[in-house]
């Protein structure tokens, strides 16, 4: 398949950067730093201002390209003009359809683990981008005061049974059914979110939503996606039932604790010096309603290196950003 070249002429004058002139290039900005391309649509979807229409949006576009703000080739906008990203993004997206059904059957295996409530994949493949370093990322729900024991038991079954291999069964992300807001707002969180893509517990998921509500302040476009397990493919295994009603014990309240108690420890002695106590505190949170784990701190350094886009942006068109 041949797509065009991508196109571009005349400068754009500082103050011809409307505010939604300037929230399109902060949304392919963003996108930028994982090379990623986006469609009119995916676009729309993430501009950080309100009241606009499709049709605005398509004429600013069109008006940046010709000024040579970003590239546009076929359907995709970027602010590189690279048809070598244009590749990259449509073999992803194919990537994406593999990872796809293998990520529709773990999610299956994992709404069947004991206290799990609602399944959603994360991470790049909730941006229906794979290759072949993709690890597929899962977002837990699980029942409250047991989500040490729910992500105890998953964490032993990739170990046991999948020789610990995180590529297809990253479980870093959990909350519990009670704790629904997410504490930290950016626009690395906002998008996230925003993006996850709900497998089991459809309740649950759009219970998740209205809590985090916050979302549609830095991304009011932001949709509400369908749970693509449906309702059908929500029921417990008797074996859940059962391993629930075994667990939500005493005993079970003293396994919380000692796995909580057990990870933190092992997170402190094995991550703690490399990091910040602000970063580690961010990377590892533990309590006993959440559960993170991202060990490069990916949400700060993604955070800091837009920021430093945003700042060159501006310095080499001599722009203020204005913010609704």
């Amino acid at each position: 398949m041949v797509y065009p070249a991508m196109k571009a002429t005349v400068m754009l004058e500082p103050n011809h950067f409307t505010v939604l002139s300037q929230n399109i290039v902060k949304a392919l900005l963003y996108f930028d730093l994982f090379n990623y391309p986006l469609k009119t649509e995916e676009v729309y979807c993430n501009l950080q201002t309100n009241h606009v229409t499709r049709a605005e949006l398509a004429r600013e576009l069109k008006e940046l390209t010709a000024a040579k703000v970003l590239y546009q080739s076929g359907e995709y906008f970027s602010m590189q003009s690279s048809y070598d990203l244009i590749l990259r993004r449509i073999t992803g997206n194919r990537k994406a359809e593999e990872h796809m059904r293998i990520a529709e059957r773990r999610a299956r295996w994992i709404y069947q683990f004991p206290f799990v409530r609602a399944v959603m994949i994360s991470g790049s493949l909730s941006k229906h981008y794979a290759d072949d370093q993709t690890d597929i990322d899962f977002f837990i729900i699980t029942a409250r005061r047991r989500l040490w024991v729910a992500r105890t038991l998953l964490v032993l079954f990739k170990r046991i049974f999948l020789l610990n291999s995180h590529k297809f069964f990253c479980v870093n992300y959990f909350i519990d059914e009670e704790h629904l807001e997410i504490e930290e707002k950016n626009l690395f969180t906002a998008t996230e979110l925003s993006t996850l893509l709900p497998m089991h517990g459809s309740d649950l998921y759009h219970r998740f939503v209205g809590c985090n509500s916050w979302v549609r302040e830095i991304l009011p476009h932001a949709q509400e996606k369908t749970v693509m397990g449906g309702h059908g493919h929500d029921s417990n295994s008797w074996l859940k039932r059962s391993l629930e009603f075994a667990l939500d014990t005493g005993t079970g309240t003293w396994l919380e604790k000692m796995f909580m108690g057990l990870t933190q420890l092992r997170w402190r002695r094995r991550y703690k010096r490399a990091l910040s106590p602000e970063d580690f505190q961010i990377a590892f949170k533990s309590k006993g309603y959440v559960s993170k784990n991202h060990p490069d701190n990916f949400q700060r350094r993604v955070m800091d290196r837009y920021q430093e886009k945003l700042e060159e942006f501006a310095t080499r068109h001599c722009l203020r950003w204005t913010y609704d």
